[in-house]
């Protein structure tokens, strides 16, 4: 079974509840947590155990009824989460507002600075990022530099698409794509030739990261979305 991203949801929540307590988890505080049916969430977690990240129990219930099914996660789900925190831990505070002020610096120097040498330290930024929120921070920069030289209609559309999309991971994931589709078209010249690989990399590693550095990327691109030109694009100054 593959381990999408709602199904890590699911289990990344069983983990934290029984890493709280020590206590095997019922699908009925899984639904509650993620604002889910109990049907839902227990045909979630039931596919959990199938694909061997959940174990199941038997709790009595005390009276005549049948013993409640319980959940917990088995040794492949521990390794699981326990490389994935490995590489996706979140950035100290500080660390965070840091790397998030060099880019809002990068896109309020925009009056006196070339499209062209924004990219090039943008993507040095990208490069030298030592966190995964950092990394998509730069890659959400780069591809917002695209807004820059769409025609105002394209433009109103990718904003209009990224915020008719569902908040979180898919928001972010909907801004990103929307502008790498103005790349394939030739709606907007290509950042660079390894923009589709950042693409690739950006989607991949939004998957792994906490919810507090989603949180972090939607400011942010809440914030790039607010200065970026909106009644059409500004003059793409890169080349002489």
């Amino acid at each position: 079974m593959t381990l999408t991203r709602r199904r890590k949801e699911f289990l990344a929540e069983v983990v934290r509840r029984h890493g709280d307590s020590d206590d095997p988890v019922h699908h009925h505080q899984v639904a509650d947590a993620l604002g889910v049916s109990n049907a839902t969430s227990y045909d979630m977690l039931r596919a959990l155990e199938g694909a061997g990240y959940l174990e199941r129990e038997y709790l009595p219930t005390g009276g005549k009824g049948r013993p409640q099914v319980v959940y917990r996660p088995s040794d492949q789900a521990a390794a699981l989460f326990d490389s994935t925190a490995a590489r996706s831990r979140s950035m100290e505070e500080q660390d965070w507002l840091r790397a998030s002020r060099a880019i809002k610096a990068e896109f309020q120097s925009f009056g006196s600075t070339t499209t062209g040498e924004s990219a090039t330290r943008l993507a040095m930024f990208v490069g030298a990022a030592e966190a995964q929120v950092e990394l998509c921070a730069g890659v959400l920069a780069l591809f917002a530099l695209q807004m820059r030289l769409l025609p105002p209609q394209q433009s109103a559309s990718v904003r209009y698409l990224c915020e008719a999309a569902p908040t979180g991971a898919p928001r972010l994931d909907s801004f990103v794509a929307c502008l790498w589709g103005t790349t394939l078209t030739g709606t907007a010249p290509a950042l660079s030739p390894q923009a589709g690989r950042l693409v690739a990399l950006f989607l991949r590693t939004v998957d792994e990261l906490t919810r507090e550095d989603i949180d972090r990327l939607l400011s942010l691109l809440e914030y790039l979305l607010g200065v970026l030109p909106g009644e059409g694009p500004v003059e793409d100054r890169s080349t002489p």
